[in-house]
């Protein structure tokens, strides 16, 4: 997995794409609220955004979260590389690089002109590549609502925006890998959000940021064979 943790899109100067939809707004971008989004309405497949900072930036992984392009859609950095782009959330590491602008461009070959194409929310900034991790994953589905029952037995309550929780194990940690899981449990505290992004042949779990609210402690356990075990449970935030 890739944990975008380090995001620094908003310490960027400006942002702009000649694609942008008339009815939207480029800076939805920057909020990281569901209920937000940047419509694009290109003239041919490509959407590209340009993003300066005052210094240069240094990054390896961008992020691209409730977005709608489709099958063999590509994104790449200032000419470079051309990396494939997972429906629905990417996390994608395109290699350590150090600038002060940012080109990025989106091609979708579905994408036929001016048919609108969003982005929900865009990262960019650096990633933590977690151990390997066990194919055992747990998927919770959870509800946030609270019930009240009268003194008969009458139901009521409050409804409150569910949200997704995922529990993953690490079953082969090495002593440098426990001290970079560390230095991320470190940054990221129980409040933080960031991206999660599966590896290629797992299923993608999320498509908004999440947080380690029910990892409170990060235990590690020294196995028999001389590695560590771990494990974290992240949950959807919105």
């Amino acid at each position: 997995m890739i944990f975008l943790y380090k995001r620094n899109l908003q310490t960027a100067t400006a942002i702009a794409s000649p694609d942008i939809s008339p009815i939207s707004e480029v800076a939805n971008l920057y909020d990281t609220r569901l209920s937000t989004y940047a419509l694009f309405a290109p003239a041919g497949n490509t959407v590209s955004i340009s993003i300066p900072f005052d210094e240069a930036l240094q990054f390896d992984t961008i992020g691209i979260g409730g977005h709608s392009f489709g099958e063999g859609t590509t994104i790449s950095i200032n000419g470079g590389e051309a990396f494939p782009v997972p429906r629905r959330h990417a996390v994608i590491n395109v290699g350590a690089d150090s600038q002060t602008d940012i080109n990025i461009l989106i091609t979708d070959p579905t994408l036929i002109a001016r048919i609108p194409r969003y982005i929900g929310r865009l990262e960019i900034g650096e990633g933590y590549k977690t151990p390997d991790i066990s194919a055992q994953i747990k998927l919770d589905n959870v509800s946030n609502s609270e019930a009240i029952l009268s003194a008969s037995r009458q139901s009521y309550g409050y409804r409150k925006a569910p949200y997704a929780r995922s529990s993953f194990q690490f079953p082969y940690i090495t002593t440098d890998e426990r001290r970079v899981m560390g230095e991320f449990f470190q940054y990221v505290d129980v409040f933080v959000p960031f991206f999660v992004g599966m590896d290629e042949d797992c299923i993608e779990v999320f498509d908004n940021y999440v947080i380690l609210e029910e990892t409170q402690t990060l235990s590690f356990q020294l196995s028999e064979a001389l590695h560590y075990t771990s494990s974290i449970t992240v949950s959807e935030v919105f």
